[in-house]
């Protein structure tokens, strides 16, 4: 069965796309960051302090900018079956 929203499996495979990149951008800048940080002061505590900082602005931007998470309700008409 397939099912297609109308105009919204384009949206949603564009947002998982963005998602994907963004993850994986910061997924090889962080090692580097981090290495770059241990190389110039020769100690993790800075590197620490950084990971500290990134994990504070995600769960400042998980609070503030994502808002009220609830269910979409989508109406009957957006819905077609192939």
């Amino acid at each position: 069965m397939c099912l297609v929203l109308n105009g919204w499996r384009q949206n949603r495979l564009d947002s998982a796309g963005i998602d994907n990149f963004m993850t994986n951008l910061s997924g090889t800048m962080t090692p580097l960051a981090i290495g770059f940080i241990v190389a110039s002061t020769g100690s993790f505590g800075w590197a620490l302090a950084f990971m500290a900082v990134l994990a504070l602005l995600g769960a400042l931007s998980y609070i503030f900018i994502l808002g009220d998470v609830r269910h979409i309700e989508l109406p009957s008409s957006a819905l077609e079956t192939c």
